[in-house]
């Protein structure tokens, strides 16, 4: 048998010392060792190293142990971090549920309808997400000196959120005006179209405020009408003059310009009437390679008007007047301005019942002049709360609207296939360009009433 060198038999050393070594490698060590005095030198070293320092079986054993031990903790301390996190991860996604669906956050007044009615101390006010994806979570009021202010907080639609709020709020005092935020709803008497609310904000005294003026310009829309443009104010003597010019020619026909010159006649009117020291406004354009100027002065603004054209500055009421009757109801109802050419008529479901429709009679002078009807466009239920609206046009009437009074008559449709038509018929003074809200009320007797 080939001798074992030393070699191989010192790397066995410490596997044989701690029992670790089979019959077989165990008989071949303790054979060399007998007959080699280094290598049993070396053995009775680590021998007494081991007695005096090294580990034993049991020391190993019980290295092993903790060893054991501390994998076990690892491996449960990573399933409670794993646990942990699940835990912050779902706790976060409650926390932005509640915060999107539950807390939401504050409302605009650019991204909300509104329709408020004042009856002395008593306002009703209907209000609707423009969002569909979201939904309104409550409302509130604050009184101050006869001026109702409502804010309203609003968060993903859900369950717990509706697209429409309607509600009564009762003042100490009779209300004079009603705001959300810094849009006027409601003020003496009138409801008060968002874009006079808007354009009223803009009023200023002095033509030579230039970043006042672009407000006031900014609302009108005007780069729509004609494209980029530069501004050129002639303030040296009267007139004072506010020149807004078209740096390009404009990309409308000569036909289409002539409908736009009306618009922007109306829009000098309005700029006329909230620029406090501005005598005129000259529209510059180019169409065709013909250089065009429209002029618009204070005294033709105040003509048109009735009135002194600066007072509408003063009075948000006569603002919204002179609004309506430029004729712009497209630009306050955000309807299409084929459409605007008419009566548009807003009903609001108050009754606490589902409506399946509304139909509206038209009589001028005791006889019946139209019928009109008016459901959900997918046929679905009016709920408490809904609205719709009808657009009346001016070729709808026999008679001419103008001035004199006109009577609506209301008929409902039920779930049930029944109707009921509300006996007191609702009286306009003179049907024009412009919009009316009517709320269908239930009265205690189980009757129904039509308030404006």
């Amino acid at each position: 048998m080939r001798e074992i060198p030393c070699e191989v038999v010192q790397d066995l050393m410490p596997s044989y010392l701690d029992q670790l070594t089979s019959e077989v490698t165990n008989q071949i060590v303790e054979e060399h060792v007998e007959g080699c005095q280094s290598c049993r030198e070396m053995l009775d070293q680590m021998r007494k190293g081991q007695e005096n320092g090294g580990q034993n079986k049991e020391e190993r054993e019980r290295d092993q142990k903790e060893l054991d031990f501390l994998k076990k903790n690892r491996k449960r301390n990573r399933r409670v971090v794993l646990f942990c996190g699940a835990a912050a991860a779902l706790l976060a996604a409650l926390v932005l549920f509640i915060r999107l669906f539950l807390v939401g956050d504050r409302v605009y007044e650019d991204a909300m309808t509104f329709h408020a009615l004042v009856n002395g101390e008593e306002m009703t006010l209907e209000a609707g997400m423009i969002d569909n994806n979201r939904g309104i979570l409550d409302v509130n009021f604050e009184e101050n000196e006869g001026v109702v202010t409502v804010s309203a907080r609003a968060g993903l639609l859900c369950p717990f959120t509706k697209p429409r709020y309607s509600g009564t709020f009762t003042a100490k005092e009779q209300i004079r005006e009603v705001r959300y935020g810094n849009r006027i709803l409601w003020s003496d008497g009138e409801e008060i179209s968002s874009l006079a609310s808007t354009l009223y904000e803009t009023r200023h005294p002095y033509m030579g405020d230039m970043p006042a003026n672009a407000e006031t310009a900014q609302v009108l829309g005007l780069y729509s009408y004609l494209g980029p443009y530069e501004n050129e104010l002639k303030s040296s003597e009267a007139p004072l003059t506010w020149i807004i010019r078209g740096t390009e020619e404009v990309p409308f026909s000569e036909e289409q310009m002539a409908a736009k010159e009306a618009d922007l006649k109306s829009f000098g009117t309005l700029i006329l009437a909230v620029v406090g020291n501005l005598d005129e406004v000259h529209f510059e354009y180019r169409i065709s390679g013909e250089e065009k100027t429209l002029i618009v002065t204070a005294e033709e603004a105040s003509a048109f008007f009735g009135q002194n054209i600066k007072d509408c500055g003063e009075n948000i009421r006569l603002l919204d007047q002179l609004i309506h009757k430029t004729g712009l109801p497209y630009l306050l109802y955000g309807v299409s301005q084929e459409a605007a050419e008419g009566y548009i008529l807003q009903i609001v479901n108050q009754t606490g019942e589902d409506l399946t429709d509304i139909g509206v009679n038209f009589y001028h002078k005791g006889n019946l002049r139209h019928s009109s009807g008016t459901c959900h466009a997918d046929g679905s239920p009016l709920a408490n709360g809904d609205s719709v609206e009808l657009i009346l046009e001016p070729q709808d009437l026999a008679e001419d609207p103008g001035e004199e009074e006109w009577e609506l008559e209301l008929a409902l449709g039920f779930p049930d296939g029944s109707s009921k038509t509300i006996p007191e018929r609702f009286r306009i003074q003179g049907i024009v360009w412009g919009k009316d809200t009517i709320l269908v009320t239930k009265n205690a007797d189980g009757s129904y009433s039509a308030v404006r």
